[in-house]
């Protein structure tokens, strides 16, 4: 898609809502590290590139555990070894992953874009990065019941198990939806409870989760970054208003640009 096809799909979908439904944002990098250890020396130099935004440290279990295990054992293949944290956000660190977490209040895309380009000028310099493999964003949304109750008429889903009657709180359901080279990764629960601990919130409602992945090979990953972040977010703002009931958007308030 071009970019003035994506200027004018962007006019057709909402800036945002005022009534505000993410509990967490997420941005992860995968990549294939410049040499080995990249893990253990990431949280060093980024601490000091990016003190501002994250002043303290977190060392994570996966990290004691000794580098040649690590590089041997998938599943340490893109966990987390250390953390830097901020307020209401930090980042994760591991031998081929960079995770960017904002936990609610979700401060609006703009300053997203400011933080991530950050992030992305500190690790470009780093020069520990070989290859980006694989974008991705991801939105914890938490969708709070009108006079319904939180299940599955707020959105435009049906599921139907012939025959069965189906438990209000028991539906999980997860599916993958293509769109050009972006998949999304929609992980619905009909009553879901989050507590967000540093704003003493206990949230209930109903959880629409969009994970939606780019993956490469990127010709230039650090010059085609703000381009590439911008179309895996349009991706995901496709399938997340794609997906609510239009009573659910308009009682959650939909901004127009």
């Amino acid at each position: 898609m071009g970019s003035m096809d994506q200027a004018s799909e962007e006019r057709t979908l909402p800036v945002a809502v005022e009534r505000d439904t993410i509990i967490e944002f997420i941005h992860e990098l995968r990549f294939k590290p410049a040499r080995t250890g990249v893990g253990d020396l990431l949280p060093g130099i980024l601490s000091q590139r990016l003190a501002e935004d994250f002043p303290h440290y977190e060392r994570l279990p996966g990290a004691d555990l000794p580098s040649v295990i690590r590089q041997h054992d998938p599943a340490m293949e893109f966990a987390g070894l250390h953390r830097l944290v901020g307020q209401g956000q930090s980042l994760t660190l591991g031998e081929r992953v960079v995770t960017l977490s904002i936990l609610r209040p979700y401060p609006g895309w703009p300053e997203v874009l400011r933080r991530t380009g950050r992030l992305i000028n500190a690790l470009r310099e780093t020069k520990l990065i070989l290859d980006v493999e694989r974008v991705s964003v991801r939105y914890s949304n938490l969708i709070p019941p009108g006079d319904e109750v939180a299940d599955l008429q707020m959105l435009k889903v049906r599921l139907e198990l012939d025959g069965f009657e189906l438990s209000i709180p028991g539906v999980h359901i997860r599916a993958e939806i293509p769109d050009g080279k972006c998949q999304s990764i929609v992980q619905i629960l009909q009553h879901a409870i989050a507590e967000i601990p540093s704003r003493g919130e206990k949230l209930e409602g109903l959880l629409l989760d969009v994970d939606t992945l780019l993956p490469g090979p990127f010709s230039d990953f650090w010059g085609e970054y703000p381009e590439l972040l911008e179309k895996v977010h349009l991706a995901e703002k496709r399938v997340f208003f794609g997906l609510l009931s239009e009573d659910t958007l308009e009682r959650l308030g939909p901004k127009w640009g």
